[in-house]
């Protein structure tokens, strides 16, 4: 996660792993007196750069690709349970599988909210 600060507002790089995480660096950033995010730009789509948006003012920017894989990953339940049944599947890492578990509890992600991009742009530029 990165702050670009300029003249007239700030851009968030990535938004972090969980909604503590987003909130942390939030007060990081302010603490060094940046005003708070107005754009939040995702670079791709894995749990710890986007699973923190949802809690973030500020429009939030990525490439339709990125886009297109948070709409499918709203549909999942992210709860252990399921968790464990797509990494058993190979559909998850396992690696994730115990990040995710490390860094928020089963309630956490039972309540989870993910975040589609307000704004998104061409996977490529020509």
């Amino acid at each position: 996660m990165g702050a670009i600060a300029g003249s007239h507002s700030v851009l968030m790089v990535d938004a972090g792993n969980s909604p503590a995480h987003a909130n942390s660096f939030l007060e990081s950033v302010q603490s060094i007196g940046l005003t708070a995010p107005a754009y939040i730009g995702l670079t791709h789509y894995h749990w710890d750069h986007v699973f923190g948006a949802a809690y973030l003012d500020g429009l939030v920017c990525s490439s339709i690709a990125t886009a297109d894989h948070l709409r499918d990953m709203i549909r999942l339940d992210w709860r252990d349970k399921a968790l464990d049944q797509r990494a058993e599947e190979s559909l998850e890492f396992d690696l994730t599988r115990s990040c995710l578990k490390t860094e928020m509890s089963n309630i956490e992600r039972s309540r989870l909210k993910l975040r589609v991009p307000d704004i998104t742009f061409p996977n490529k530029f020509h």
